[in-house]
């Protein structure tokens, strides 16, 4: 699972995404994006965005 959560996020506060983060035991990674708020890191950041997800996704379509 990918979490991706903004720092600056005011509807789902920040703190939570480390609490969910912490509960999955494995396959998992988490992006900060720093001062984004809620529901915003594709608008902002969208090459950025668009890399983390196919670098993650990549990783378990092309595991050996």
């Amino acid at each position: 699972m990918l979490f991706i959560h903004g720092t600056a996020d005011r509807y789902v506060p920040f703190d939570m995404v480390h609490e969910l983060y912490d509960a999955k035991p494995r396959n998992k990674e988490i992006w900060e994006v720093k001062d984004v708020i809620h529901a915003r890191s594709y608008h902002d950041h969208r090459d950025e965005y668009t890399k983390k997800v196919k670098d993650f996704v990549n990783q378990f379509l092309f595991a050996e």
